[in-house]
């Protein structure tokens, strides 16, 4: 079984937060072009009536909440899984986690050449699929070193799914209204963890893991699906002449 000190593992996070921290102080200063006049009441409205007025705009934020509502329980799911299943301690998640960073990079690399020989709706909506694969694995395998390389498929589909999705925002949205439109993107991501939490530990409470997950999992299998056959045509990455507006 993979066993390895917390001091390592707290070692080894601190290095990582500090080269990360030493390459966010080297990003160039953005000036803020928009009007300080508006307050920031009204530039949130302002960005969610745009949203909600693009069509495109208004299925992907839909499907993005949705795929992150589950895709944050996976957290809870694999400590419930470690400690109940497994029988390991819960610091051996930080192998999850370092999976999911390969396969994030990974994705993200790899995302932007796709983007332009692909269809780009097929860098968003299979994505959900391998993650339901990452799902339904944990029914079926107990062994944490067995799961680790679905765990980095798992994050190659987060990070394709992730670069496309802000792409297509930059590509749809008009420029005054990036940071407004990027600010909803944040909060559709980051908002879903408290009740992504709050069901799944509901589900874990009353039902069994298995159950869990064999909702979540479908979940995340009929959204794939519709965002396949209902989202409209995006085409490649070179071609933006159809802009959402």
């Amino acid at each position: 079984m993979l066993n390895v000190p917390v001091t390592y593992l707290l070692v080894v996070a601190m290095v990582f937060l500090v080269v990360a921290g030493g390459m966010a102080t080297k990003l160039p200063a953005v000036r803020n072009v928009e009007s300080n006049c508006e307050t920031l009441r009204l530039q949130i409205v302002a960005g969610f009536r745009y949203m909600l007025s693009h069509t495109k705009l208004r299925w992907l934020f839909a499907f993005v909440s949705v795929g992150m509502f589950v895709a944050t329980s996976f957290e809870l799911v694999i400590i419930h899984f470690l400690t109940e299943t497994v029988r390991v301690g819960v610091e051996n998640i930080a192998w999850v986690s370092v999976s999911n960073i390969i396969g994030i990079t990974a994705g993200a690399w790899l995302a932007p050449k796709l983007m332009v020989r692909l269809e780009r709706k097929w860098l968003l909506f299979p994505p959900f699929l391998f993650l339901v694969m990452t799902f339904v694995v944990l029914l079926f395998v107990t062994t944490l070193s067995v799961l680790l390389p679905f765990f980095i498929l798992q994050g190659f589909a987060i990070g394709v799914f992730q670069v496309t999705a802000v792409t297509l925002i930059q590509e749809w949205t008009d420029r005054k209204y990036y940071s407004r439109v990027f600010a909803l993107y944040f909060l559709a991501t980051s908002g879903m963890m408290l009740p992504s939490v709050l069901v799944s530990g509901f589900l874990l409470a009353v039902s069994t893991f298995q159950v869990t997950v064999t909702i979540m999992g479908s979940i995340l299998f009929i959204a794939g699906i519709l965002g396949v056959c209902l989202f409209p045509y995006i085409g490649k990455s070179n071609n933006r002449k159809e802009n959402a507006s």
